[in-house]
């Protein structure tokens, strides 16, 4: 008896997991078009693109979560390869965010011009934040909480007809970016 308990119970929990990760996948895949859209719209990002527009997906490597967000993340940016930043092709750049990592250099390196912030990374804010600000680096995130907050620039917000981005402006000041007038006209902004 307690075998057939324990494997019911472990069978609930893996289908658990894939629910979750389904779900995700395909809040993920919807969000995807409306940020790289967006993306366009920031004219300090136009003339920091140098070959291809790199999109950063950080990510928290001890929590599973964060890992399967990641994983989404990258496949909807691939899934939208026709979607263009100011003309450039778009590719994603996972960095597990580590205790020991140098994100100034790798956003130096790789010439980074987004970040996009998967799951479970509250205790590496302040270094995403400084980095982005002194990089001039666009935040993404697909958690309104973030946007809110004003930890991060730019996310979407789920409403009856479908997702709809979402904009701090303070955050935006704060990393000093540029967002042209029609976007934030069609944009949920937080002042």
């Amino acid at each position: 008896m307690f075998k057939f308990l324990f494997y019911v119970l472990l069978m609930l929990a893996v289908n658990i997991h894939l629910v979750f990760a389904q779900d995700l996948s395909s809040e993920v895949k919807a969000q995807a078009p409306i940020i790289l859209k967006a993306l366009n719209s920031n004219s300090t990002l136009k003339d920091k693109i140098k070959s291809d527009c790199i999109i950063a997906v950080l990510f928290n490597p001890a929590s599973q979560i964060s890992e399967q967000e990641k994983k989404s993340i990258i496949s909807a940016i691939e899934e939208n390869s026709n979607i263009k930043v100011h003309g450039k092709k778009v590719k994603a750049l996972e960095i597990p965010m580590t205790p020991e990592l140098n994100l100034e250099k790798k956003v130096i390196i790789n010439k980074i011009n987004a970040f996009w912030l998967a799951s479970q990374l509250q205790p590496f804010m302040n270094t995403i934040r400084e980095s982005a600000k002194y990089n001039q680096v666009i935040t993404i995130s697909a958690d309104d909480q973030l946007v809110n907050e004003a930890l991060v620039t730019m996310g979407t917000q789920k409403t009856t007809t479908g997702y709809r981005l979402i904009v701090n402006m303070q955050e935006a000041q704060n990393i000093n970016i540029d967002l042209n007038k029609n976007l934030l006209s069609e944009a949920i902004i937080i002042p």
